[in-house]
């Protein structure tokens, strides 16, 4: 079970970084109108991203120093297991980058301004 959660570790953060950005975005463009919104939105959209990502390459990082060097004495899953932490490490991290250009390249509170 310790494992699993481990594998989805990277996912997680992503959903998680989605979840805030989009919901922060939403819930301070109803409540602030005019630039100010804009502004704050934005500096909450760049938090959240540097903070997906720095989590995301930390357990990048664990996950590639942990299943590099093992002894002959390990369960055979356990090499596959660390290649699939790493890809989905890698992937939510290219997720995360995606998620935070397309939200900076929008305009911020462009459909509640009218």
């Amino acid at each position: 079970m310790h494992g699993l959660i481990w594998a989805v570790a990277g996912p997680m953060i992503w959903a998680a970084h989605f979840f805030l950005m989009y919901a922060a975005q939403t819930a301070l463009c109803t409540a602030m109108p005019g630039r100010a919104a804009g502004h704050v939105t934005s500096a909450g959209i760049a938090l959240t991203a540097v903070a997906g990502l720095a989590l995301l390459v930390l357990i990048g990082h664990r996950f590639a120093t942990t299943h590099r060097d093992q002894g002959p004495d390990i369960a055979p899953s356990r090499p596959f297991l660390g290649h699939v932490q790493v890809a989905l490490a890698a992937l939510s991290l290219l997720a995360v980058i995606w998620a935070a250009v397309a939200a900076a390249a929008l305009p911020v509170c462009a459909p509640f301004s009218s």
